[in-house]
């Protein structure tokens, strides 16, 4: 497996910026087709480098199911300790924490808008009899 060069990481770099931009404004129709560019690079940087954490840590970023990027976060640490590569052990574990959080926060959200929308009795309590 040969490092993926600065120049190439720096097309990730550029296309993240990009992805970033599109997210300050609501709605941006280009945050979306940033972020297929983003995954079309890394796919082209997995073919010309090989599997490596980076990218596969980096993909996670990208992907929207939850489990998916679990199992990309999770393989970049296995690829990260294979390389004995603490910084990015590190990345791929705090990868791993962030998602656990966001998770936990959207549960907990979800949860009191559920707690909004059960249905109150007569008297308003929430006790049924």
């Amino acid at each position: 497996m040969k490092p993926i060069s600065k120049i190439a990481w720096n097309r990730v770099h550029e296309k993240a910026c990009d992805v970033v931009n599109a997210t300050w404004f609501d709605d941006d129709p280009m945050y979306d087709i940033y972020r297929e560019q983003m995954l079309e690079i890394l796919d082209e940087l997995e073919a010309e480098f090989g599997t490596q954490s980076r990218i596969l840590d980096t993909r996670g970023d990208y992907v929207d199911d939850p489990d998916e990027k679990r199992r990309l976060y999770a393989k970049a640490l296995e690829l990260a300790r294979e390389q004995n590569d603490t910084d990015e052990i590190e990345i791929c574990q705090q990868s791993l924490l962030d998602l656990d959080e966001s998770l936990l926060i959207e549960a907990k959200h979800n949860g009191k808008k559920h707690q909004k929308n059960e249905p109150r009795d007569a008297r308003g309590d929430g006790f049924h009899s």
